[in-house]
């Protein structure tokens, strides 16, 4: 225990048991997400993409941990809109068991999906990198932050259709290659982010890296909505 701790203790988000923000009973309460092909949306094992549905430039597959409700709704909504960075470390410590199950490559590498260099300095944290940064420590796998950059601000995606979020995310995306020239492309990438409902955010990024030489990626969320 830290004196953060002491003068700021912890309490979960929805029962307000004290000692974490997400209370095992809470975690346990809420539902693991479904394992579908990031392409068609269909059950498929493991959340890896259909031998059918893969084309050039899609996903291999994405690991989501839980439906996005209960206390992980309520985690990720404090840590992206009430700036809770503590809460990342008690997202990744509670997903640590379900993301095992998957079997990711040791030789995998840990990115996040980029915000707007504004927002990033208005917020003062990126979410998505601070998760990839927790579940990666807490997994025991390399995190590399600042692989891809977002070039052109955009428009909140939960108000649009889907149709809309694929077309404020298209062009978005690019690879900061003062980062991304020392990855080996070999190695899979996996990224992270909070909730996936439409997966056009993680596509597109995967689009960026397979178009720059990376031969395999993988989102992994925490919510599927």
């Amino acid at each position: 225990m830290n004196i953060l701790d002491i003068l700021f203790p912890k309490s979960c988000l929805r029962c307000h048991k004290s000692g974490k923000y997400l209370c095992d009973s809470c975690v346990k309460n809420t539902p693991f997400a479904e394992t579908i092909c990031p392409h068609c949306n269909h059950f498929s094992f493991y959340g890896k993409t259909h031998d059918q549905c893969k084309r050039e430039h899609t996903l291999d597959g994405v690991i989501s941990v839980w439906k996005y409700t209960g206390v992980v709704r309520l985690g990720i909504t404090a840590l992206k809109y009430k700036y809770a960075q503590a809460i990342a470390r008690d997202l990744a410590e509670s997903a640590i068991f379900e993301v095992i199950k998957y079997k990711i490559p040791k030789s995998s590498i840990f990115i996040s999906v980029p915000l707007f260099k504004t927002k990033d300095n208005w917020r003062g944290f990126n979410q998505s990198e601070l998760l990839a940064k927790e579940l990666a420590i807490a997994l025991g796998y390399s995190h590399l932050p600042y692989v891809l950059v977002r070039s052109v601000d955009t428009k909140p995606q939960v108000s649009l259709t889907k149709r809309e979020r694929v077309r404020n995310m298209r062009g978005k995306f690019a690879v900061n290659t003062a980062v991304f020239d020392i990855i080996d492309k070999k190695r899979p990438i996996i990224i992270v982010d909070d909730v996936w409902t439409t997966g056009a955010t993680l596509k597109e990024c995967c689009k960026v890296l397979k178009q720059a030489g990376v031969r395999e990626v993988y989102g992994l969320v925490l919510a599927q909505a």
